[in-house]
C-alpha cells in the first residue's frame, strides 16, 4: 500500500483538492455573486488593489490625475504586474477572484512538484501542497510567497542539469515568477541569490552553468524592464524626491535574539508571510526521531539538516536586519536605500517550512515499507491532520472565514467582502446627488479609506502610496497641520511615515475604517479648508456626522447607505 501511494500520481487529485480549498469561497460568490467572497482588507483591499485598477484603467499614464492631485503611476505600481491584464478584461471582483485562483493554483502545484522532486515520494508531496495551499495568503502581492515553492523547483531541477527540452518549461516558469512577483518586495534578493548559485555551480561543476545564468537574467530582464522608472529614480533621484527621505522609523531596533526568537518560533514577520509552522515542529521532531531509527528513513536526515538550516539563516538575517546597528548603518545610505526593508528575507519562510514539512512526512512515511505500513500511513495523516486543523482553526484565514460567512449568511456575517467596502451603489447615489462632472471636482475622506470613491471614478486629494513626491506630502500637510498639533500620534504617523495621506481627526488617533454602526461624531475639526479649495477639493466624505458643520463652512448633502455598504457616508459640501 505504502508504495503505490508513494508512486501514485497525486497531480491528478490537484485540482479537486484545490476545489475544495476554495470551496467556501466559491459558495459564497456563487450564493451571493462576484464580490462576496472574503478576502483580508488591510494593505491589500483598501489600498492595494487601487495599483492594479488604475494600471489597467489608465494604461501607459504617466500620471493618474484621478488621485492624490495627480500621482505619478511609478508611485502606486502593481507589485505582480502579470495581473493587470485582468482588471482590464473583467470587472475589479472577478479579476481579484481569479487573480486568488491563480495564487492558490501556483502554490499548491509549486509545492506539489517541488517535494515530489527532492523526495520523489508523491503522497507526501500532496499532504504539503495541500497544507502550504491553505496558508492565510493576500493575493493582491501575486506569487510573493505562493511561487517560492515553484521557483525552487526550478532551480533545483536546473543545478541536477535535466535534459534541455525540459529546460524550456522551466524558463516559462520562472519568466511567469517575474511577472507575477515584485522586485522591491523579493526580486531584489531573489536575483542575487540566483546570481551566487550560478556562481557557485559553476565553480563546483568547473563548467559554465548555463540554465541557472539564463534563469538569472530572464528575471533581471523582466523586472528592469517592469521597473525601469523605480530603478532610474532610487539610483539618480530623477523624476521627484520620495516623501521616503523623511522615514524616521527611528534608530532604535529590536534585541536580535528576541527578533530570531520570535520568527523562530512563531513566523511573525509580517502578515502578508505568515508560516502558521508552529506544529511543523512536532512532525519534525518525529520525522528526526525515527530516521535515526529506522535506516529506511534516514536518507532524509542531510535533507532535513539543510532545509532548516535554510530556515536559520534566513531568520538570522531578518534578525540581523532589524537590529539598532544595522538600521544606523542603513541611515547612512543614500536615498530611499534609507528606508528600504531589507529584512523582507522573511518572504522565503513559509514555502521553507513546508517544504521541511514534506520531506518529514516522507521520512515518516518511508520508516516502515513491509510490516509497519499502516503504522506509517496512520501516523503520517495524523500529522497532516493536526497541521490541517491548526491551520483551519485560524481565526485570519480565508478558508476560515469564508467558511463562518457561508455557514452564517452573507448579512450576518461580521466579515468585509469587496462589495461591502467599495459598495458601488452608495458612490453612484453620491455622485448622482452632487450632480456635478465627476471630473470637475475632488474629494476627501475622513475617517474612511478612499478606495470606494477612486474605484467608482471619484477623484480625490487623498490616498495611499508608499513613495510619492515629497512636495505633495507637505503640500497636503498644510491641510491637516492644525489637527496634528492636537495628537502627537498623527503628527508622528504622518510626519515620520505618511503613505496614508489622509485627513486625520486628532480623537480618532490614525482611523480610516470606521464602518456605519459607528456611533461617534466629530465635534472639533480643525482642517484648512482655504487649501482645500485651492486644492479643487470640494466636498468630504466623512464616516461620521460633522457636528454643526456650518462653523466651519460646510453644507450637509446628505448621509448615503445602503443594506450591502460597510460604510455610511456623510458628505459635505465645502462653501
Amino acid at each position: 500500500m505504502s508504495e503505490k501511494l508513494k508512486k501514485f500520481e497525486f497531480e491528478y487529485l490537484g485540482i479537486p483538492a484545490i476545489i475544495l480549498i476554495l470551496s467556501p469561497v466559491l459558495f459564497l460568490t456563487f450564493r451571493y455573486g462576484v464580490g462576496s467572497a472574503i478576502f483580508v482588507v488591510h494593505d491589500q483591499l483598501d489600498e492595494t488593489i487601487i495599483n492594479y485598477v488604475f494600471a489597467a484603467r489608465y494604461f501607459g499614464a504617466d500620471t493618474y490625475e484621478q488621485m492624490m492631485s495627480g500621482i505619478p503611476s511609478v508611485s502606486i505600481m502593481p507589485f505582480a504586474p502579470g495581473f493587470v491584464i485582468l482588471y482590464k478584461l473583467f470587472n475589479v471582483y472577478t479579476a481579484f477572484l481569479i487573480q486568488h485562483i491563480i495564487v492558490i493554483i501556483t502554490a499548491f502545484f509549486g509545492m506539489y512538484y517541488c517535494i515530489k522532486h527532492i523526495t520523489k515520494n508523491n503522497f507526501a508531496a500532496f499532504l504539503s501542497a495541500f497544507l502550504f495551499a491553505m496558508l492565510p495568503v493576500h493575493s493582491i502581492y501575486g506569487n510573493l510567497v505562493m511561487g517560492m515553492p515553484l521557483l525552487i523547483c526550478c532551480i533545483l531541477k536546473m543545478i541536477k542539469a535535466e535534459k534541455k527540452r525540459r529546460m524550456i518549461l522551466h524558463f516559462i516558469l520562472i519568466a511567469f515568477f517575474a511577472f507575477t512577483t515584485s522586485l522591491s518586495l523579493c526580486g531584489w534578493a531573489v536575483i542575487g541569490i540566483l546570481f551566487v548559485l550560478t556562481v557557485e555551480e559553476s565553480i563546483r561543476k568547473k563548467k559554465f552553468h548555463a540554465p541557472l545564468f539564463i534563469s538569472f537574467m530572464i528575471l533581471f530582464t523582466i523586472y528592469a524592464v517592469l521597473n525601469k522608472d523605480l530603478i532610474i529614480n532610487a539610483l539618480t533621484g530623477a523624476g521627484f524626491v520620495s516623501h521616503r527621505v523623511e522615514f524616521d522609523l527611528k534608530t532604535v531596533g529590536v534585541n536580535f535574539f528576541d527578533s530570531l526568537k520570535n520568527i523562530l518560533l512563531k513566523g511573525s514577520a509580517e502578515y502578508e508571510a505568515v508560516s502558521m509552522h508552529e506544529p511543523i515542529f512536532i512532525v519534525v521532531a518525529i520525522a528526526i526521531i525515527i530516521s535515526a531509527i529506522r535506516k529506511e528513513s534516514r536518507k532524509y536526515l542531510p535533507y532535513i539538516g539543510i532545509i532548516f538550516g535554510a530556515i536559520i539563516l534566513t531568520a538570522v538575517l531578518y534578525a540581523f536586519f532589524n537590529t539598532t546597528a544595522f538600521i544606523r548603518l542603513q541611515n547612512l545610505l543614500p536615498g530611499m536605500f534609507t528606508s528600504f526593508q531589507f529584512s523582507r528575507v522573511y518572504y522565503f519562510l513559509p514555502a521553507l517550512w513546508y517544504i521541511l514539512f514534506g520531506v518529514s512526512a516522507a521520512a515518516v512515511f518511508e520508516a516502515f515499507p513491509e510490516k509497519g505500513k499502516v503504522v506509517s500511513f496512520i501516523l503520517t495523516d495524523v500529522l497532516f491532520l493536526a497541521v490541517l486543523a491548526f491551520l483551519i482553526k485560524d481565526p485570519d484565514g480565508i478558508f476560515h472565514q469564508n467558511l463562518v460567512s457561508a455557514l452564517s449568511n452573507e448579512k450576518k456575517s461580521y466579515y468585509v467582502s469587496m462589495r461591502n467596502l467599495y459598495a458601488e451603489d452608495v458612490m453612484q447615489e453620491i455622485e448622482d446627488t452632487i450632480g456635478e462632472d465627476i471630473d470637475s471636482y475632488r474629494v476627501a475622506h475622513l475617517g474612511m479609506c478612499p478606495v470606494a470613491a477612486l474605484i467608482h471614478g471619484f477623484n480625490t486629494i487623498d490616498g495611499y502610496s508608499n513613495n510619492y513626491p515629497l512636495s505633495y506630502k507637505h503640500e497636503f500637510r498644510e491641510i491637516i497641520a492644525d489637527e496634528l498639533e492636537l495628537s502627537e500620534f498623527n503628527k508622528s504617523y504622518f510626519d515620520d511615515w505618511g503613505n496614508r495621506c489622509y485627513l486625520l481627526y486628532h480623537e480618532w488617533a490614525n482611523s480610516y475604517m470606521l464602518s456605519k454602526y459607528y456611533q461617534g461624531s466629530v465635534d472639533d475639526l480643525h482642517l484648512n479648508y482655504d487649501k482645500m479649495k485651492e486644492m479643487n477639493c470640494k466636498y468630504i466624505f466623512s464616516a461620521a456626522p460633522i457636528t454643526d458643520c456650518e462653523q466651519y463652512n460646510l453644507s450637509a448633502i446628505g448621509a448615503f447607505d445602503s443594506s450591502v455598504s460597510y460604510w455610511r457616508v456623510y458628505v459635505y459640501k465645502i462653501d
